[in-house]
């Protein structure tokens, strides 16, 4: 039996656009949107946030640091807030959710991406409450099975009563590693059709009375 259904963010839940994100930061910083790219992504940096290697105030310096600007969290997370648009064809699914469904977010991100969600993304923020989770606060990253059984852990939802969903069949597949069951994404008619066959969904009609 499924208790609880975990989403990833980007690419599910949201579309984002990394080169509206560098894009704005280099009007920021001064520099080109090229060198975001290369000083933030291309370089690995960012992936120090993912698996937790920079914490906190920490990774917010370091991020700094690369990027040539001292960013604010705030900035940060304003960043984040212009690349990011929420798919409201999925986010209806989510709030179709049978009521004994417990619904989370697990993403590969830094640790203060949570605490930031109500502005990067209000309608993800208000649907998963304070079960927004960031791979950043576990010391581990997807596709690791260790994220998904220290989100659980902390959830308290078992991994075998946990149906997992991401656009990335490799993080898929780290979930099944952790005795989840894995769906991967490829639309929201897709996962609407998978939803229903686990028989987690409310009726529209139901939705609308």
């Amino acid at each position: 039996m499924i208790d609880l259904v975990l989403f990833d963010m980007d690419g599910v839940l949201a579309e984002v656009d990394k080169s509206a994100r560098a894009t704005w930061l280099g009007a920021l910083a001064g520099c080109r949107a090229e060198d975001v790219q290369q000083a933030l992504w291309d370089s690995g940096f960012d992936d120090q946030g993912d698996d937790g290697r920079l914490r906190g105030e920490a990774y917010l310096t370091a991020f700094g640091q690369v990027l040539g600007y001292p960013l604010s969290v705030q900035e940060w997370a304003e960043a984040r807030r212009i690349a990011t648009r929420p798919k409201p064809e999925v986010l209806s699914l989510v709030a179709r959710l049978h009521p004994r469904i417990g619904r989370a977010v697990l993403t590969n991100n830094a640790d203060i991406l949570p605490g930031c969600m109500a502005m990067i993304c209000p309608p993800v923020a208000t649907l998963f409450g304070g079960r927004i989770y960031a791979s950043g606060a576990f010391g581990s990253a997807k596709p690791d099975p260790a994220v998904f059984l220290a989100c659980l852990k902390q959830i308290g939802v078992r991994p075998e009563h946990t149906l997992f969903i991401d656009d990335r069949a490799l993080h898929v597949e780290g979930a099944r590693q952790a005795a989840c069951h894995g769906l991967l994404f490829t639309s929201a008619e897709a996962l609407e059709a998978e939803l229903n066959r686990y028989g987690l969904l409310r009726p529209v009609a139901e939705m609308s009375a």
